[in-house]
This record gives structure tokens, sequence and C-alpha cells, in this order.
């Protein structure tokens, strides 16, 4: 029941916001901005205006993914080699296999949402080059909101990543403790990241998500729908030799 109305509120979210995507890839962006038409020139000289939000654009109408079957489901489980969080599993078989939420969209189980890697990929990655380790040997003896810096040689067991940001900054799920973390390359010790807890569920980092405070993580996160901080770049028309197949949006 409790799951039920995470999805509910979820779906009205997407809904209000006529978004069924990633948030970083929410191209209303564009028009916040002002930029949403770009006006492009062919070698013959044919100008061409490029929408960048499109209203018929289909993350705003549905989600990207079905939902994940149960084969699919089971498969990841065992190619991870232990079983997904409940909350996360319920969000795969009921809403969508990945593809929608905070950042650039919930990395998908097998056959889901993989455009930076699904689930199984992201963690059979370090479990070919890196040592596992316990984290909760790391965090008992001090506090689980403080930053932990880790070497680029380790990676904790059972971490999954969760979701993309920018600036090589990921969220990521405990699936042994439930807890969610952000991850990004350490401030202070070269070839090591830091992970700092960003909230002590997945159920509460998605409530964060729901009330729109699930941004402006230091230097490493920012609200889609907010400008830059720094000057947008200028746009230098490119010239093509006449076919704009290309320039077409991509999922």
């Amino acid at each position: 029941m409790e799951h039920t109305i995470v999805i509910d509120r979820i779906l009205e979210k997407c809904q209000e916001q006529k978004w069924y995507g990633g948030d970083m890839s929410n191209t209303t962006r564009y028009t916040k901005r002002g930029e949403r038409y770009e006006t492009y020139y062919t070698a013959e000289g044919k100008q061409i205006i490029k929408d960048h939000d499109p209203d018929d654009h289909p993350r705003k109408m549905s989600f990207a993914y079905a939902p994940a079957s149960v084969e699919q489901l089971l498969a990841t489980e065992q190619a991870l080699g232990f079983p997904l969080p409940p909350l996360l599993r319920t969000l795969y078989a009921q809403m969508a296999n990945g593809g929608f939420g905070p950042g650039y969209g919930l990395h998908g189980a097998l056959g889901g949402f993989d455009e930076a890697g699904n689930l199984v990929d992201g963690y059979t990655f370090h479990l070919t080059r890196s040592e596992l380790i316990d984290l909760e040997s790391y965090t008992s003896t001090s506090s689980v909101h403080d930053p932990i810096d880790l070497p680029n040689t380790v990676w904790p067991r059972y971490l999954l990543y969760l979701c993309d940001w920018d600036c090589a900054t990921t969220s990521c799920l405990d699936a042994a403790t439930g807890r969610v973390y952000l991850c990004h390359p350490s401030r202070t010790e070269s070839r090591s990241f830091t992970l700092v807890q960003e909230a002590p569920s997945l159920q509460a980092w998605l409530e964060l998500w729901l009330v729109g405070e699930l941004k402006n993580k230091g230097q490493y996160i920012k609200d889609p729908g907010e400008p830059d901080d720094e000057p947008p770049m200028t746009v230098v028309p490119f010239y093509t030799s006449g076919d704009t197949s290309e320039m077409d949006d991509g999922e």
C-alpha cells in the first residue's frame, strides 16, 4: 500500500509537469532559457529551424520504457547476485523500467533504460575492476552523514548506480541498508571518490524529489529548470551537406 502511494504521487508529478523522462533531459529547459529555437543553414544556404522543445515530444506523454517483466527482474537479480530493494523493484514492475525521475532518469533493470548503463552494467563494472568492501565498516566509527572518501580501486558491496547527474556525479543506492548516497570525485584526494548520504532510504530520496528539494547539491547538482550560473555558450551555426537527419531528436 505504501509503495502504491509513492507510485501514484510520481505519476501525478509526471502528469503535472508533462514530462515522463529524467528531469535533466526535460526539453522545457530550452524554453525557460529562451533557447527553444535554433537556426542552422545547409551548405546550399537553406535555413533550418530546430525546435528543442517540441510539443509532441514522446516523453511529454508517456514513459520511454514499459514496466519490467518478472523474467527481466529475476534475470537482473541473478546477474547482481542479490535481490533488488523492494521499492525499486516495485517501481520497475508497476511503473517503468527506468528512464524517469531525478537526474537523467533512474537506471533500468535488464531490458530497461541503459543510456549510461543499466543496474547490472554499473555493478559488474566494479566487480571486475575493484575490490569489494563493506561500507558499514567505514561508517561505524563516524556519523552516517559524514563524507566518505574511498580510493578508485575499491567499491562498496551492494552499491548500485541509481541515476546520473552532471560533473561525473551519480546517486547510488545501497541495496543492503537502503541508503542513498551522492557519489562524486573527491575534492581533496586524487584518484578517489566521495560518498555523501542523500537520504536514509529510497522512499525518502524520492520524497525529496517529489517536493522539489533534491537539487542544488553544492557544485554537483543543479535544478534543470534554473538558469546556469555561467553565461550561456554562444551557439555558432554549422553547415551540412543538406542531410538534416542527424539533427532530429534522439531518445
